[in-house]
């Protein structure tokens, strides 16, 4: 059996992309979002970063490689002008990039800034939500 020449490209796309995403291990989509966070933690004075994108367990920022080293596991009080902040806790490092996940209940995350600004983007975050209860 033969398969005519375009299948055969899809099914290449498809398997290419399956093998660029076999590491992930994300529950929930991300989005990417431009925008100004403060970030708080014990072995460091108050500062602003700019995230990068975010998803209802985590997010990814930017900050200053130069200034002190977070330590991996090191938790985090991160908000927006507005809203009370969230704990998140430091699970990866790469260069001037930080990963961080959120600390807390699933719900409180969705009633958080992260909601709001998820719902801003577009998500429809309270089905999410709702999906992961059934």
């Amino acid at each position: 059996m033969t398969i005519n020449t375009s299948k055969q490209r899809r099914l290449e796309q498809k398997a290419s992309r399956t093998s660029h995403s076999a590491g992930e291990k994300r529950v929930f989509s991300r989005v990417e979002c431009l925008m100004d966070l403060e970030v708080n933690g014990d072995s460091f004075e108050s500062e602003e970063v700019e995230a990068l994108d975010l998803s209802l367990l985590g997010l990814g920022f930017e900050r200053d490689p130069v200034k002190d080293p977070l330590p991996l596991g090191q938790v985090l009080d991160i908000g927006i002008h507005g809203f009370a902040p969230l704990q998140a806790k430091v699970r990866w490092i790469e260069g001037s990039r930080v990963g961080v996940q959120f600390c807390g209940r699933l719900s409180e995350i969705v009633e958080s800034w992260v909601g709001e600004v998820m719902s801003a983007q577009g998500v429809r975050v309270k089905d999410l939500f709702e999906a992961t209860r059934l």
